[in-house]
Order: structure tokens, then sequence, then C-alpha cells
């Protein structure tokens, strides 16, 4: 029996479902949360960046990082979704993945994922439907699975 693993994310919260041959509904089967996500960049640093008076230009000029904190804390939350990727795939032993996000978050979980995740990486769906229930999601991705069958996959 054929198992298809689907992971549905955003920036705040990742869902893990399995999807049997058979079945017609995704059973949700794991969730990872990021609290950082609805934080604002202050609320994730505990100072305010440094300043220097300029007399070239005559104001003040701040130093800024060069990565903002709340780019770092999503690149660590894709990178924990890519790991509970694997381990998921292990345990489950399933056959097949489709990761559904946005096409940024998509592309920093893609470039984190394992060598054998990769191999069973049967699609990938760039939208944002980490909102929709999981009826709806079902609605969206079971029929993703016949066409994955025949070697098609539709626009979602």
């Amino acid at each position: 029996m054929r198992t298809l693993q689907v992971v549905v994310a955003d920036y705040a919260v990742a869902r893990f479902y399995r999807l049997p041959d058979a079945a017609v509904r995704l059973e949700l089967i794991d969730a990872l949360g990021n609290p950082a996500a609805r934080t604002t960049e202050r609320e994730l640093v505990s100072g305010r960046p440094g300043r220097i008076f300029n007399r070239g230009i005559g104001h003040t000029q701040s130093f800024d990082p060069r990565n903002r904190h709340k780019r770092i804390f999503e690149e660590n939350f894709a990178r924990a979704i890519a790991r509970r990727i694997g381990r998921r795939l292990a345990a489950e032993r399933a056959d097949e993945l489709i990761v559904v996000a946005g096409p940024r978050l998509l592309a920093l979980i893609e470039l984190r994922l394992s060598k054998a995740a990769r191999q069973r990486l049967a699609a990938t769906v760039p939208q944002d439907l980490a909102r929709l229930g999981a009826a709806q999601l079902s609605r969206t991705l079971v029929p993703l699975r016949a066409a994955l069958r025949r070697k098609v996959v539709p626009a979602v």
C-alpha cells in the first residue's frame, strides 16, 4: 500500500498529513509551530541597533544588521521543517512527498531537504494553503495524487 505524505506550511505552522492509497481524506499526523512568526523584529531583539552622528552628512546613522532577525528565524523554521520531513518519511515509510508552501518558504525548505527526502519528492505546490482546513485541503490535493500516478501535475 503506497502512502503519500503531504506537508502544508507557512511561516507560522507546518502541518504533516498522511494520505494512504485508498483514502480520500488527509489524516493529520503532526504539526510544528513557529512562535516567532507572529512577532515583530523589535520583539525578537533585545537591543536597538547602534547609532552614530555622521558630521559629513549632518545627521545620525544607524548600524542595521545585514540580515534581519526575523529572516534568520524564518530560515531556522525552514530547517526544522526539512528535518521533520526526513524523520517523518523514515517513521511513516511514506513512498512519496508533496510540499505545499508559499514560494519563498518552499525554496527555503527545498534547499534544506536531505538527499533521501529529495528523491521521494513527487511534487511541490508553490501556494500558501496553510489556512485551509483538512477537508478543503483534501479536495484540493487528492486529485493531485491521481495526476502524480499519470506523471502529469496540474496547476492547483
